[in-house]
């Protein structure tokens, strides 16, 4: 597997605490062997496409008179790859965020063992999420995927860059090749990516991106325990 660099930006209205971050964050990485490259940014003065294109974003909840949880709710909105760690003083806000279902939440009072665990998660998280698996002689990042659906003889396969990918092969199968990812059946044609889900209601699902899928009547019940286990497995982070 290629060795990638993850692209990082800590958004904190405090330029002071900008260094310890970053001295931290190489202290954390180093220790972790964690290619990571850091931009600071005080907020969101100028053009906020310049915030587009990270990897992870290290977000304070305060900022200013910004909401650091909206701020990432709008990143998943635009781009539901995005990794969300919110850094902040205030512990009260940990169940607030959980709006955002952010992969952790980073205490400022303990910074450096914060960082250590995190950057140690995301070393793992790396190298899983660019693992190619072969699916009909064409390699595939399952964890790059948002959902698959068959057609015929055929799969679609949907990225989270927009694009897709028509194989020949079954949805039986795909499901198979990826069954140490975070996948589950919604319909007899459909399965999707839980990392990539922002609601289930009803007979539909939504996902990052603003994508909505149907769930049949066959599957209700065992997509709402499924995605019950998969909220329940985010708030054991915290």
């Amino acid at each position: 597997m290629e060795r990638r660099t993850a692209r990082a930006i800590l958004i904190d209205d405090a330029p002071e605490f900008h260094g310890i971050f970053r001295k931290a964050l190489e202290t954390a990485a180093t220790e972790a062997d964690f290619s990571v490259d850091l931009v600071c940014r005080s907020g969101l003065e100028g053009d906020a496409r310049e915030i587009e294109d990270f990897d992870i974003y290290f977000v304070d909840i305060e900022l200013g008179e910004e909401s650091g949880i909206e701020l990432a709710l709008d990143l998943q909105r635009r781009n539901s790859g995005r990794e969300i760690i919110f850094v902040s003083a205030y512990e009260n806000y940990v169940w607030k965020s959980m709006l955002v279902r952010p992969r952790f939440f980073i205490r400022k009072r303990v910074l450096e063992a914060d960082l250590q665990e995190v950057t140690a998660f995301l070393k793992k998280l790396w190298e899983k999420k660019y693992v190619r698996v072969e699916v009909a002689q064409v390699e595939v990042c399952p964890q790059t995927v948002l959902w698959c659906e068959s057609k015929e003889h055929y799969v679609d396969i949907h990225q989270e860059d927009g694009s897709s990918i028509l194989l020949r092969t079954s949805l039986r199968q795909v499901e198979s090749l990826f069954s140490e990812f975070h996948y589950i059946r919604i319909h007899n044609r459909r399965m999707v990516n839980l990392e990539y889900v922002e609601r289930f209601k009803g007979n539909r699902v939504t996902l990052k991106d603003g994508t909505v899928l149907q769930v049949s009547r066959a599957y209700q019940k065992k997509v709402q325990e499924g995605f019950k286990r998969w909220f329940e497995r985010v708030y054991l982070q915290f």
